[in-house]
């Protein structure tokens, strides 16, 4: 840690690293929802569209602006994906 530069940070280390393991973990639950949603609406658009599916970009800011779901993770499964 950069106790070096900051003593505090050095003082509070298992604080600090306590709350960076609790981002981690609700990262993870935020990645999880947001690939099974990712899921469900490549499905409706390979139903709706067989030849041409495709996940809107305004289903794509919907997941991030409301799940926090990063885009280009949204990008990468569905290229993914086809």
């Amino acid at each position: 840690m950069s106790g070096d530069c900051d003593p505090e940070v050095a003082k509070n280390a298992q604080r600090v690293l306590g709350e960076i393991s609790r981002e981690e973990e609700r990262f993870v639950k935020t990645l999880d929802r947001g690939e099974a949603i990712l899921a469900d609406l490549m499905d409706k658009a390979a139903a709706a569209s067989p030849q041409n599916p495709q996940v809107s970009g305004a289903d794509a800011f919907m997941l991030y602006d409301t799940f926090g779901f990063p885009v280009e993770i949204t990008q990468e499964v569905a290229a993914d994906k086809g």
